[in-house]
């Protein structure tokens, strides 16, 4: 789409330049694509010396960035010289990010470096709907970074959408139910599921039964051992919080991910099976089913608020999980997407 920032005007407090790689790094401008005039915020970023761009501290950079995503909810830094998970860590340093495990997670994903993961192993010609992470957990994160090393020769976009224009989307009749009754989260890891997610050894980092019981005690989530490796798993968790900076209600939960219709209507598992048969599912609190139809709204109102952009090499977009949800289209080609969790 030849994408283009607007210029903004330089904030004060510029100082010294921060050696990322090999010299300064330069805020050369920042604003909205001309095409997405709300999400995400970009900022243009580069090495080479201009005596119009601001220099960026070190020292700030953290609260810089924290400036941004809390007026924004999405901000994508594109210029940078990233190459692979090594660069990625560096500039997560300077950024002062602090990061997190991804324990007790869904995903199927490689541990690159340190705390950095893949994105998704996810095969290529899968969609995966917008959603906000982990929202299965009693601590979702607050903050996701990614970063493309690779991008795709076609398709493999990331597409974002704002959680509280999500949440006034949804029929009110719908929104209050979920509203008094909570999601019912179930998943069954075992090895006729480690297709689509992590293993219960993978998710939890241990093959140590006592240990995973112990951590799905501290998160408030109970568990069923079956079979010889099989491990169940269900959490009852809001389906919709008020954002702590906004003070406005987001639309924060898996409901549509999670449900039995997505395993169905991607191909990858037949209708009409025990529920069991299912890697995933999810319910109303109390335990009884979600109809189809209300899932079917749900998943529409998500993708009328998806905001869509395509990746560069270095780019890093980094998210608050609360405000902003994310998703990945389809790709032909080769695609190296990273991802640090954050609080």
């Amino acid at each position: 789409m030849g994408h283009q920032a607007l210029h903004a005007p330089q904030e004060e407090g510029a100082g010294e330049g921060v050696r990322l790689f090999e010299g300064p790094v330069y805020l050369c401008d920042e604003g909205f694509f001309s095409d997405s005039p709300d999400l995400p915020w970009v900022c243009h970023l580069q090495t080479a010396h201009r005596p119009d761009a601001r220099k960026l501290v070190s020292s700030s950079m953290g609260a810089w960035l924290e400036k941004r995503l809390a007026q924004h909810g999405a901000v994508l830094l594109r210029g940078l010289p990233i190459r692979d998970s090594k660069d990625f860590d560096k500039a997560l340093r300077y950024l002062s990010i602090p990061l997190h495990d991804d324990l007790a997670g869904n995903s199927r994903r490689k541990t690159v470096r340190g705390r950095i993961y893949e994105s998704s192993r996810l095969e290529p010609h899968h969609v995966l709907d917008l959603h906000n992470e982990a929202t299965y957990k009693s601590s979702p994160p607050r903050r996701l970074l990614f970063c493309c090393c690779i991008a795709a020769l076609d398709g493999g976009e990331t597409p974002i959408g704002d959680s509280h224009k999500v949440f006034r989307r949804i029929d009110p009749e719908i929104r209050e139910e979920f509203l008094r009754k909570g999601i019912m989260y179930v998943r069954h890891l075992d090895q006729t599921t480690t297709k689509y997610l992590q293993s219960w050894q993978d998710s939890f980092g241990t093959s140590d039964r006592s240990v995973v019981e112990s951590v799905c005690k501290e998160q408030g989530m109970d568990y069923e051992w079956y079979g010889e490796q099989g491990l169940k798993l269900s959490e009852v968790r809001d389906a919709a919080v008020i954002h702590p900076a906004t003070q406005q209600w987001c639309w924060i939960n898996q409901i549509h991910l999670s449900h039995r219709t997505r395993w169905i209507r991607t191909g990858l598992i037949a209708d009409g099976l025990e529920a069991s048969a299912y890697p995933t599912g999810t319910y109303y609190g109390d335990g009884t089913e979600i109809p189809d139809e209300v899932v079917g709204h749900i998943r529409r109102c998500w993708f009328k608020e998806e905001k869509i952009f395509f990746w560069q090499p270095g780019d890093i977009l980094a998210l608050d999980n609360l405000w902003v949800a994310h998703g990945r289209k389809p790709y032909y080609g080769t695609r190296k997407l990273l991802l640090a969790i954050s609080a």
